[in-house]
């Protein structure tokens, strides 16, 4: 399950470096082919050297954690699998029909690849000039995609971006089930990532290749690794490893950037000085996310606070959130009330579980109820159409940090069988 797992981190953790690799070298003015394949070299010789360093570690050779026996598990694990035959065959239903993806893949992320693929044309895709929309998002995710045409050699082709999003699409409910599994035992994993794969958007977004999906599967990928850090004693690679994730999310979209601070606060009050390893480790992308605001995106109309005044406005936003959390499933297969049942039935573990993971995921859907609260009414659209796409964003982290918190399914011992007492008394007799 361990290697299963190490398998699955590699798609987050291998599509988003080479991407950003990718990327900084066509700001350095590296032509677009060899950018491609010095990044992958890049991280080629740095997986290689990691790994050497690391294969003789003790933490790898420690015992994974006792994972209660659950006779019935097996049942999880085929419905879990049944979703999962469900869900690919619905993103390929839904890619025939639509190649192009919706609205945001064609218009925002997918054009800009397009501009990626060249280095004269790259800096086109933030230029605010031509009516593009989001020029200021961070670009990780159209690198992503540039990176596969530039391999192929057909910019436009639309398997790409469909290939791309399959991958993380369908590697997020792997991801939760899989680490839940080895942290929590199996019966616990299948039942997480079957509850994510009842949550309707998903089922959209991720074959309508919005950048949304592989945001929430790094975000997710990062808590699950520092999770892993936790159970070895905060060992620093694996907390590296957390930050990498975490600071190659903030250059996927603004909401990245918060969590990684977020994240960053519940590791520092947990891991005290080891955290030290996770700001290390999320040092080089880090410099990218920031680096990106600062000296490239075009400047956009900032936040208004004054607007914390509006109360209508905030009840909007409320109510839109209460809105797309009601939609995210049809009853009783709804992802908040599956949770709410398997908290109820199984408890909270004792002793208790630890509660850091909840806290990035749980602040950051906060902190984006605050910006659509703030954000000016040019773009009050926001309010009506974005909550779904952070609802998405943020699912699989709640759910992985609140499966935790759960107790895990054990098979009862088998009661023992009365004893005859008429043998009794005769063996007493006898003794006498």
């Amino acid at each position: 399950m361990a290697w299963i797992l190490e398998a699955l981190l590699a798609l987050p953790v291998g599509l988003a470096a080479t991407a950003a690799l990718f990327f900084t070298l066509l700001w350095a003015g590296v032509g677009t082919q060899t950018a491609v394949y010095v990044a992958d070299v890049i991280l080629a010789v740095c997986g290689l050297a990691g790994w050497f360093v690391r294969r003789n570690s003790p933490a790898d050779a420690e015992e994974p954690a006792e994972r209660p026996a659950f006779q019935w598990a097996w049942m999880a694990a085929l419905a879990f699998g049944v979703g999962m035959v469900l869900f690919v065959t619905g993103f390929f239903a839904f890619t025939n029909g639509n190649p192009q993806g919706n609205w945001d893949a064609w218009s925002v992320w997918n054009l800009r690849a397009k501009f990626l693929t060249n280095a004269s044309t790259w800096r086109l895709a933030i230029t605010p000039d031509y009516g593009l929309a989001d020029p200021g998002t961070p670009l990780l995710w159209p690198a992503v995609v540039a990176r596969g045409w530039t391999y192929g050699g057909a910019v436009g082709d639309p398997r790409v971006p469909i290939v791309a999003s399959f991958l993380l699409g369908t590697g997020t409910p792997l991801l939760l089930g899989f680490a839940l599994a080895l942290l929590r035992g199996p019966a616990l994993g299948w039942l997480g990532g079957l509850i994510l794969l009842t949550a309707t958007p998903l089922w959209r977004q991720a074959p309508g290749q919005y950048a949304d999906v592989p945001l929430g599967c790094l975000m997710l990928a990062s808590l699950i690794v520092a999770a892993l850090a936790q159970r070895r004693n905060w060992e620093p690679g694996a907390l590296a490893l957390s930050g990498l994730l975490a600071a190659l999310a903030a250059s996927i979209k603004n909401e990245g950037a918060v969590f990684f601070v977020l994240l960053a606060g519940a590791l520092a009050w947990q891991a005290r000085a080891k955290a030290i390893a996770w700001l290390g480790g999320a040092l080089p992308a880090a410099l990218l996310a920031v680096s990106f605001p600062l000296l490239l995106a075009p400047k956009t109309d900032g936040l208004s606070f004054a607007l914390l005044a509006d109360l209508g406005r905030g009840g909007a936003v409320l109510k839109n959130f209460v809105d797309s959390l009601v939609e995210m499933g049809d009853f009783p297969a709804h992802p908040v009330l599956l949770f709410a049942a398997l908290a109820l039935i199984l408890k909270l573990r004792a002793p208790r579980g630890p509660w850091w993971p909840l806290a990035a995921p749980a602040l950051l859907l906060v902190v984006d109820l605050i910006v659509l609260w703030i954000t000016p009414p040019s773009s009050g659209w926001q309010i009506d159409t974005a909550l779904d796409r952070k609802l998405v964003q943020l699912l699989a982290p709640l759910l992985f940090a609140g499966v935790l918190l759960i107790r895990a399914p054990e098979t009862l011992p088998e009661p023992a069988e009365p004893q005859d007492r008429s043998e009794a008394r005769s063996r007493r007799r006898k003794q006498r």
